[in-house]
């Protein structure tokens, strides 16, 4: 039998670096949606830059990408470890611009930090410089997750998909209940003014 469900879309947004961990977010929330979509009527649909985007040469690929996936999604999960990206002519990297963008229309953002250890040949120093500046820019202004390993996000990243939904479905039901209550407000105010009878003053002869 049909259901129907309300479909929230979930942006990936990293570097090139995470490429295990953007998978693991696919896994994970589709995990969810086998337990959870059909008792709550929501379906999580993730999605990201590689495999949604829909080539556009009328602007830059960051604007497209802003406008096609940012604007759209509801919740976004960004993740960083030895990159912060390519540099745009938006302002910062393609992931920090989405971020931003997300953020400033006030979505919900989850944003991961690997500890996980790596050698310092292998790695770009002034991007890494660069991820560790960005952690430090985010701590004064929200709250940000640091994980050790790749099985340690696994785990976490569930845990906090199923937070994260929980908070939005409260939140849907809050705001619902603020719109009816608003729309019986404006139904009593607007409701006709009931006319009280006059009494006529009658005489009665006996």
């Amino acid at each position: 039998m049909p259901v129907e469900a309300k479909i929230y879309r979930v942006l990936i947004a990293s570097p090139s670096d995470v490429t295990d961990e953007r998978k693991i977010i696919r896994e994970e929330v589709h995990r969810w949606n086998a337990m959870h979509a059909v008792d709550m009527k929501i379906i999580l649909m993730p999605i990201g830059w590689e495999t949604d985007a829909t080539p556009d040469l009328r602007e830059s690929g960051q604007e497209v990408i802003n406008r096609q996936l940012v604007d759209t999604c509801d919740i976004l999960i960004g993740v960083f470890w030895t990159r912060l990206g390519t540099p745009t002519a938006l302002g910062g990297t393609g992931t920090e611009v989405e971020i931003a963008r997300a953020r400033n229309e006030g979505k919900r953002c989850m944003v991961y930090f690997s500890d996980e250890p790596v050698s310092p040949s292998e790695i770009d120093i002034k991007q890494y410089e660069q991820v560790q500046e960005y952690w430090r820019k985010l701590q004064p202004t929200g709250l940000a997750n640091r994980y050790k390993t790749i099985e340690d996000f696994r785990k976490i990243v569930l845990l906090h998909i199923n937070s994260a939904v929980s908070e939005i479905t409260r939140e849907d039901k809050e705001r619902r209940a603020a719109e009816q209550e608003a729309k019986l407000t404006e139904q009593a105010i607007g409701l006709p003014v009931q006319t009280i009878p006059t009494t006529f003053n009658t005489e009665i002869s006996f």
